[in-house]
């Protein structure tokens, strides 16, 4: 089959060159008929390569993320223990989060890599995190939606909890070993991977195989998977690119997946949305990119062909109703959530009224993921 599809491609090329050179134009319909055939072996196809050993029993369980603990659901700030402790509350099946290492090599949970977005406005010292020591590291503003907005109103161990830059082994104390925790590094640093990986080792995170690592950058992913093979990982940016051309193009099922689970992008992709991902890149790039992501990247076909391979679908940032209808819609397996609390009442909701009014069971599918697609 694999011959087939590339004895397709070289005369397809052939012919569009010649149609190019002689005609001045692509023979458009053709290739559309071209597309659709590739499309239609990646959806159909069952030779799938083995890939690395897949958590599957712990990817099974994995419906609800609290992203970065959760974000200000309550007043409470991402990526602090007060927000870990609220998606343990709330039942969550993972909590992402991001560490770095600082300077005087102390591994701490947070996700920008400079103070400006999260920290008091009147921190004077090193600007990045990765320049600054441990004991000089600012707290958090104090949201101003927050009833208790004064610092006064909380005792010493409560405001710890809610405004401070917390430790990766405290965060690793409080939430329960059966919790699987996802880590997003945000440096291509060894030393971070080591003194993690000491830190998971330590709390029996690996051996209970209840983590996930990942970075959003793939050179990073190479060296996590090289440095421990047996814990998971997530896509990086460029995986999902390539996973998404390969898919549209009819190669996927040929293709070796070396990540265990994938992000897809749940809310509108803007511009503004690819330039944070892709800072360098002009506006209107950004723009364009934005355009061809929102047409390819969320296909239900595609997220249908990973899961059968035992691929984990995460939509992110399902906040609100059009999201969370966009993630069914694409048939994903989990949802990650800046206000678990919120959607993990909507999805309890939905699951009832469906019991109560549905009688088809395709319906019911909608609601509990990783159901065969």
């Amino acid at each position: 089959l694999m011959i087939m599809v590339m004895s397709i491609i070289f005369v397809a090329f052939i012919f569009y060159l010649v149609s190019f050179l002689c005609l001045r134009y692509p023979p458009i319909s053709f290739y559309k008929c071209i597309w659709k055939i590739f499309s239609f072996l990646s959806s159909t196809s069952n030779n799938h390569p083995i890939n690395i050993s897949l958590e599957k029993s712990l990817l099974s369980k994995i419906k609800i993320i609290g992203h970065r603990g959760c974000t200000n659901e309550d007043g409470i700030l991402e990526n602090t223990l007060f927000a870990f402790k609220h998606s343990v509350k709330n039942k969550c099946d993972a909590i992402e989060f991001d560490i770095h290492l600082t300077k005087d090599g102390n591994v701490v949970v947070f996700h920008d890599e400079t103070f400006d977005r999260m920290c008091e406005n009147n921190f004077s010292g090193q600007k990045y995190i990765s320049e600054c020591l441990l004991k000089d590291l600012p707290n958090l503003k104090i949201p101003e939606n927050n009833n208790n907005n004064e610092s006064s109103k909380y005792s010493e161990k409560e405001f710890k909890e809610r405004f401070s830059i917390p430790l990766l082994e405290d965060v690793l104390k409080i939430i329960p070993s059966e919790i699987c925790i996802i880590v997003e590094f945000k440096q291509n640093n060894p030393e971070l991977i080591k003194k993690t990986h000491n830190l998971l080792t330590k709390y029996k995170r690996i051996e209970n195989k209840t983590v996930i690592w990942f970075c959003e950058h793939e050179k990073t992913n190479k060296l996590l998977r090289k440095f421990d093979p047996k814990i998971p990982t997530v896509s990086s940016v460029l995986e999902i690119v390539k996973t998404t051309i390969l898919f549209h193009f009819g190669f996927l099922p040929f293709f070796p997946l070396s990540y265990h689970a994938i992000f897809i992008p749940g809310q509108k992709i803007d511009g503004m949305y690819v330039k944070d991902i892709f800072r360098n890149l002009p506006m209107w790039i950004c723009e364009i990119l934005a355009i061809a992501f929102e047409i390819f990247l969320v296909n239900a076909k595609m997220n249908d062909h990973l899961r059968k391979r035992g691929i984990g679908v995460w939509f992110l940032e399902i906040n609100n109703e059009q999201n969370y209808q966009n993630a069914i819609n694409g048939h994903a397996t989990a949802l990650v959530c800046d206000f678990p609390k919120l959607i993990i009442q909507k999805r309890s909701q939905q699951s009832i009224k469906n019991r109560n009014s549905v009688n088809n069971q395709d319906d019911l599918k909608q609601i509990f993921f990783f159901e065969k697609p």
